[in-house]
């Protein structure tokens, strides 16, 4: 019985060629569209991670993260002093 890194040449020359090709495809991009591609995290467009769930709840996160108003709390100053403004007054 062999494990995956001992296939035998006929298993493994198709998935050299699919290596290949998906590299070629990727320069081919590249060449195409720019450089701006370079930072592009192919697996996450690798349809074999379609998880059409997922993509549903990110855009929802993200609706309601954008529908959300921003609150900014009240900036509270408390001026000090050493009489109390109640003390002050009854003198």
């Amino acid at each position: 019985m062999r494990n995956g890194s001992q296939l035998s040449p006929e298993r493994s020359a198709p998935r050299a060629f699919a290596a290949g090709l998906f590299q070629w495809a990727k320069e081919r991009v590249r060449e195409e569209i720019g450089p701006e591609l370079d930072g592009t995290d192919w697996r996450r467009l690798d349809p074999r991670r379609y998880d059409p769930r997922r993509i549903i709840r990110e855009a929802l996160l993200e609706l309601i993260e954008a529908a959300e108003p921003t609150v900014t709390p009240a900036a509270t100053t408390v001026e000090s002093s050493s009489k109390s403004p109640i003390s002050a007054s009854s003198e």
